[in-house]
């Protein structure tokens, strides 16, 4: 439900590889690798570690978080890209960590090579030759420090995917990213052949790092995001029976329906749905059960915090004539008064029809919209109840229900079984997938659970 570019993430993700693949080619059109197995294998080797590189490098530029990239990827979007690259990075580093029994074991079956003596084969593929005990000390380091780093940083990859981590100690390890990629530089630089440096991938790989290395100084220095940050007071604080209401006064206007990064002195940044907002103030919905609401819970007014954003300003496309089915389930209500804003201001809520999702009709964000839901049906707009408190949990017949009518676009927001559910019923009904739309993360829908 927001601006920015229309590719999915993980097809974002195979066209980073594609593009790396493409580089490859091109400069295989004017360099020729030596014949021998031993060159095929070093062929195999700058492949797999320049694309790794490469990735690693976007990885680091997307953890900063630098303010142009909004304009390509919303953030819920790139959260998921990043996510999915790091996966990638980490198949092709052992990819590139075991070429030579790859090598061995594929390509003679695969291409012809010619024979050559050990020390030929070794300067036909360009090796330079070891000129004394110093050179090949400084090879020997280049070469064993990146399989460390590079273990070190598949080890902090399992530890990011624990979800039983607690956020800020996840946070923790991921600031050590930045610091692996500034200290493999040298690994990647120094055992790259002479004959390699015209190649078009290594050219990426010199751009995309020299981007990279003032990312990962910010990130290490904690000024990810900085570019987007604003100060805010604390004017509210209201404890309900599931959430935290904060009201906070600043002087940049926020979009509802888009969200801020919130990060008290001390703490790390935790991303939080903007549910209402004017010129001068903005709302936040918090989950009581998060660990960071219990902080949040003994902040007092006029207390001064750290905002960043807003990220994924909410931008829906409501073509006219066209029926559009609105699903909004628990936390992802937050979204909700954005939603209204604009079927209020296109004058098309006779052609909508919104579900509410929620535990009962006391559900503090489902409240908050009564009367802007009261004044569209007024209009028109067709409006549908489920507590689950009375029909119990939203299962696969009401879906089958739901979509005996005929909806050309649907927007969901919340969580990732009932959108499962959503999905299927409208493929079913012959529904095309890029007319459904939805949150790429739970960092929107359901308000950090953190």
């Amino acid at each position: 439900m927001s601006k920015g570019f229309s590719a999915h993430p993980i097809a974002a993700a195979f066209g980073l590889l594609a593009i790396c693949l493409i580089c490859y080619a091109v400069g295989l059109m004017y360099i020729t690798p030596p014949d021998t197995l031993k060159g095929g294998i070093r062929e195999l080797q700058f492949f797999s570690g320049a694309t790794t590189w490469v990735m690693f490098s976007v990885l680091v530029i997307t953890a900063a978080r630098p303010k142009g990239l909004e304009r390509w990827f919303v953030l819920d979007k790139y959260y998921l890209f990043h996510k999915f690259v790091a996966f990638m990075c980490v198949l092709l580093a052992f990819l590139h960590y075991h070429a030579k029994q790859v090598g061995r074991a594929i390509l003679p079956d695969l291409f012809t090579f010619a024979s050559a003596p050990a020390k030929a084969a070794a300067t036909a593929a360009g090796a330079t030759p070891a000129s004394g005990a110093s050179s090949f000390s400084w090879r020997l380091l280049a070469e064993e420090s990146g399989l460390v780093l590079t273990y070190t940083a598949l080890a902090l990859v399992i530890l990011t995917v624990l979800f039983f981590i607690p956020y800020k100690h996840w946070q923790k390890t991921h600031r050590l990213f930045p610091l692996l990629y500034l200290l493999m530089i040298f690994h990647a630089v120094y055992l790259t052949e002479n004959y390699q440096y015209t190649s078009p991938l290594f050219i990426l790989v010199v751009l995309t790092t020299i981007i990279a290395i003032p990312c990962a100084l910010m990130s290490l220095c904690g000024r990810a995001g900085s570019a987007k940050r604003f100060p805010a007071t604390l004017v509210s604080s209201e404890t309900g029976e599931r959430y935290l209401r904060l009201k906070f006064q600043t002087d940049k206007a926020v979009p509802a329906g888009s969200f801020v990064l919130l990060k008290l002195k001390g703490s790390n940044p935790h991303p939080y749905t903007v549910a209402l907002a004017d010129d001068t103030s903005l709302t936040l919905f918090i989950r009581k059960t998060s660990r960071f609401a219990h902080t949040l819970q003994q902040l007092a007014v006029n207390t001064e915090v750290t905002l960043e954003g807003p990220y994924g300003e909410a931008a829906f496309n409501l073509p006219e004539g066209e029926r559009t089915l609105f699903v909004f389930q628990g936390a992802g209500m937050a979204q909700l008064p954005a939603v209204l804003q604009t079927l209020q201001e296109s004058k098309q809520a006779p052609q909508a029809h919104i579900l509410i999702l929620a535990r009962n009709a006391q559900d503090e964000l489902y409240a908050q919209c009564q009367q802007q839901l009261a004044e569209l049906q007024t209009q028109g707009l067709e409006l549908e109840l489920h507590f689950s408190e009375k029909a119990g949990h939203f299962a696969d017949a009401n879906c089958k229900e739901l979509f005996r009518a005929k909806y050309n676009r649907v927007y969901f927001c919340g969580g990732q079984e009932v959108k499962a559910m959503l999905y299927k019923a409208y493929q079913h009904g012959g529904g095309h997938k890029r007319n459904f739309v939805c949150e790429y993360t739970a960092w929107r829908s359901f308000a950090a659970c953190n």
